[in-house]
């Protein structure tokens, strides 16, 4: 292999080596402390690769290996899974909170980001799912869901030696580590690592379709995720099981009561908020608007928001105050 044992102790000697540097020489750095722990998180990876390398490594699934891997080998894969899940969210949440030392938390951008992380908390959680089903639960099996023939396998090709392999092979394109077996083996680069997926569906390993419809809802706040809970029961859930959890028709039959599941946000804004909750109209945005306008005027933005005054429109309401 292009990447040995020596290459990695290598990489993660000089990764140590940088963070303490960082760490000693550039105390005046806003991101030192973030910096350095950006740096030690991946040096992680390449320590979990060393000791996949001192441990030994299985044959190749393409070679014949992986067939019964040693448990060992299994936790190291699984351990290097969970750091590539946490990858996303650690490198922006590490990045965003050495920025904020040079913009201030105040910041919109901070602000907004916020509501970033949670939505990588979310993927995160989603992509942990996918090894800790069958860590725990244990592998679906080929039977159920075979990855080295459904992940995308190349047919071999008559007369010519470069493409002809075998299923889950090293020319194999489809999901990154899906296989059939946890394993750490020989690649022809660098060493690789299967994972026995569970097998796709709609929320998971599918389209991006559920992440994109729903994680919004969860990192909106409370009320949001309320109705984010009951877009998703009404929605897919039902359907699935309205045709009993045929995935071909499931699609068509929540698109097909999906008009009336649009009308339920405005229902709740309009009618039952103000009318049987007693909740107000004017929303933060509003109430934020109101309150930069009002700047000079002697109006504080409590008076503007405070709970027994915010009924109908806002703009009213700030006339309201300036004449009294």
């Amino acid at each position: 292999m292009c990447f040995t044992l020596e290459w990695s102790v290598g990489i993660f000697s000089f990764q140590i080596a940088l963070s303490t540097f960082v760490w000693l020489k550039c105390k005046a750095w806003p991101m030192r402390r973030e910096g350095v722990a950006l740096i030690l998180w991946f040096a992680l990876m390449e320590f979990i690769q060393v000791v996949n390398y001192l441990v030994g490594l299985e044959e190749a699934p393409w070679n014949g290996g992986c067939k019964n891997p040693p448990l060992q080998n299994k936790l190291l894969v699984v351990a290097g899974y969970v750091h590539v899940c946490f990858q996303p969210l650690v490198t922006h949440y590490l990045l965003w909170r050495g920025r904020i030392r040079e913009t201030g938390p105040k910041d919109p951008s901070n602000e907004r980001f916020i509501g970033v992380l949670r939505m990588l908390i979310i993927s995160t959680l989603i992509d942990l799912t996918g090894v800790l089903e069958p860590l725990f639960l244990g592998a679906q099996g080929a039977d159920v869901y075979d990855w080295e023939q459904c992940g995308g396998a190349a047919q071999p090709v008559a007369g010519s030696d470069k493409n002809v392999h075998a299923l889950g092979g090293r020319y194999q394109r489809g999901v990154w580590f899906a296989a059939n077996e946890f394993c750490a083996f020989k690649g022809d680069t660098h060493l690789g690592w299967s994972f026995p997926f569970p097998a796709p569906t709609y929320y998971r390993q599918g389209t991006l379709h559920f992440f994109a419809f729903f994680a919004p809802y969860f990192v909106s706040g409370v009320p949001a995720m309320v109705g984010g809970v009951l877009m998703l029961l009404t929605g897919p859930v039902l359907a699935e099981l309205a045709v009993k959890n045929t995935r071909l028709e499931s699609a068509a039959t929540w698109c097909f009561w999906s008009a009336g599941q649009t009308c339920f946000p405005l229902l709740w804004d309009y009618l039952v908020g103000p009318y049987f909750l007693g909740m107000p109209f004017a929303t933060t945005f509003e109430a934020k608007q109101a309150a930069q306008g009002a700047k000079g005027s002697g109006v504080e933005f409590s008076d503007i928001v405070g709970p027994s005054e915010m009924e109908g429109n806002t703009t009213a309401l700030l006339e309201k105050k300036k004449k009294k």
